[in-house]
């Protein structure tokens, strides 16, 4: 397969990987609002939460995102020469790249970071307590109901 290719393919998932983050925490939100019950979902908050950890961390610690890296290889060292991308790499490479000191990402993510961790305490996730009681043969029958006992 073709490296700009792969570049592209990559980069696209770059973007979806930040839309989920972005749109992740707005669909919480008015969740929220709107009284919607699977933004509760253990799993999905779990997953949420740890993907804007993860950035936040990396860029604390200024390093540099696996996936940004992968795709400078790709494109042969630049990220910015993409000439030879398709339309959808152009625009989402465009869409994740700025020239912006590292340190101010590391504040907007922590920042995030932390709004969505607030979301945690406002708009908890929903884990199962203990497993599901298992009645023995005829307790919780209603006396109403047609199932002989």
């Amino acid at each position: 397969m073709d490296p700009t290719l792969k570049a592209d393919i990559l980069v696209t998932a770059h973007v979806s990987f930040m839309l989920f983050v972005l749109l992740g925490q707005v669909l919480v939100l008015a969740g929220w609002a709107l009284g919607w019950q699977w933004v509760r979902n253990p799993w999905f908050r779990s997953i949420h939460l740890a993907a804007i950890l993860y950035v936040t961390v990396q860029a604390a610690l200024a390093i540099e995102c696996p996936l940004t890296t992968w795709e400078r290889d790709l494109r042969g060292g630049y990220l910015r020469d993409v000439e030879d991308a398709s339309a959808i790499g152009r625009f989402c490479n465009g869409v994740l790249y700025y020239s912006v000191p590292t340190h101010i990402f590391a504040v907007i993510y922590g920042t995030f970071a932390l709004l969505v961790l607030l979301t945690w305490v406002f708009v908890p996730p929903r884990f199962r307590r203990g497993q599901a009681h298992l009645a023995a043969p005829g307790e919780g029958i209603p006396a109403h109901s047609s199932i002989s006992r």
